[in-house]
């Protein structure tokens, strides 16, 4: 999903719509930020820091290791959520980008047989050997494993 970052910064440079400067400019912020801090970004890394934004998480949401780094180091604001404005971005950003996903992710139709059939084997496989009764259901129909 590497090759995404670029993809969808590029689509998100010629939307329009209500409040898309502050979206690209949060996307921007994200990914600069993550790759700064850890050498590479990819999409999964930027959307889970958006969806913590557009969710008002806090450091406290993430543990009382951070919560502990966060606090001893005094930055007090760490421990605020998001500005409802920045959460309200992140929001509309985080639709764009499910939208973006269910588009240009998809199955090609002559590989989703042989994919539903591998999963399906997966997921029988790992209920017996969990000894569960359970089931698995696929667009309205339902797997049962015994």
């Amino acid at each position: 999903m590497k090759e995404m970052v670029s993809e969808f910064q590029k689509e998100l440079a010629i939307s329009s719509g209500r409040g898309i400067r502050d979206e690209v400019q949060l996307y921007s912020r994200v990914a600069t930020s993550l790759r700064q801090s850890f050498g590479r970004v990819d999409l999964e890394s930027i959307f889970t820091v958006v969806d913590g934004i557009a969710q008002g998480k806090t450091l406290k949401d993430l543990g009382y290791f951070a919560t502990f780094l966060a606090k001893n180091r005094r930055f007090a604001t760490l421990l605020r959520p998001p500005l409802r404005e920045d959460r309200e971005t992140a929001q509309r950003l985080r639709a764009r980008f499910e939208g973006y996903v269910k588009r240009v992710c998809w199955v090609r139709p002559d590989k989703f047989s042989s994919i539903l059939s591998t999963y399906l084997a997966f997921f029988h496989e790992v209920s017996r050997v969990f000894g569960s009764n359970s089931s698995f259901n696929h667009e309205g129909t339902v797997y049962n494993y015994n």
